[in-house]
């Protein structure tokens, strides 16, 4: 039992290690180093990039306690776990919302996209913030305010369901599957319409092939293993082996190797174009 605990928290610890490098190293290249290229029409993938650094940071930090709570109750600090797994909840919310602000976006660009390009740059930043707030003051209400939870954990509490009251638990259950069913649905139309035109030999952007990539991996790695276990598994199991974290986790690190590939081949690419442009320019004075 203590090795299984212990191996799925080392799992959690270690892809979450991962993915908080490997896209360090992307917001690196874009903003400082310039080894990517940066792009405004890829704000809202700067923004998952950086919630993706949050999100596995706290992830990390969250799992690295459970893991010496579960070697000794020496390490045990009163109401630790319920800021820990707030934080880790907060940056889930941000990551969700931009998720689903990037699917729509793909949606509006794809579908309307007269209206998109001629307004893309008017809209403000605060219109991508906003629903983030929004998003995150909803969920504090639910947990004070409707559910009325109180910071009150037991000493040696690892875990969701000893942190948080059933109501709060019943909202989460239902809140993960509603916002991924949004963005499913949203992205199986944009899949549809991008089908139509690769049939018709149009090319679609970069951005698109991400917010695919994002639907997909949510799919394989979100939804279905949340299905799975809420119908297929033990109360018990629930609390002792939160085995879809670990699944969430595992597919995020695929999707940061496969963006920093793609955003690192783009890179490339333009810089190719450059020097042949260089090459041109130069043949053509002579």
């Amino acid at each position: 039992m203590f090795i299984i605990i212990a191996f799925n928290n080392l799992l959690s610890i270690s892809f979450s290690q991962i993915v908080l490098y490997i896209n360090l190293y992307l917001l690196f290249s874009i903003f400082h180093s310039k080894k990517i290229g940066y792009k405004p029409d890829m704000i809202l993938i700067y923004w998952r990039i950086a919630a993706d650094v949050g999100y596995s940071f706290t992830v990390s930090i969250q799992k690295t306690y459970f893991l010496l709570l579960l070697c000794s109750n020496n390490f045990a600090v009163k109401n630790l776990s319920f800021y820990l797994l707030q934080a880790s909840l907060i940056m889930g919310i941000v990551r969700a919302t931009i998720a689903l602000l990037l699917t729509l976006e793909r949606f509006i660009a794809v579908f309307f996209p007269i209206i998109f390009h001629n307004n893309r740059r008017k809209i403000p930043i605060f219109l991508i913030i906003c629903p983030i707030l929004c998003h995150f003051l909803f969920d504090q209400y639910i947990l004070f305010g409707f559910c009325g939870n109180v910071v009150d954990v037991p000493l040696d509490c690892d875990n969701f369901v000893c942190t948080f009251n059933e109501c709060y638990q019943k909202y989460w259950e239902t809140h993960d599957p509603v916002v991924f069913s949004l963005i499913e649905t949203v992205s199986v139309l944009l899949f549809i319409r991008l089908f139509i035109w690769k049939n018709s030999k149009q090319r679609f952007c970069k951005v698109t092939q991400i917010a695919l990539l994002d639907s997909l991996i949510l799919l394989l790695f979100n939804i279905i293993p949340i299905f799975f276990y809420s119908y297929f598994s033990s109360t018990f199991a629930k609390v002792k082996f939160p085995l879809p974290t670990v699944s969430r986790n595992a597919g995020s690190v695929i999707e940061s190797i496969i963006l920093w590939r793609l955003l690192k081949h783009k890179k490339n690419v333009n810089m190719k174009n450059d020097n042949i442009g260089k090459f041109q320019s130069s043949v053509s004075m002579k």
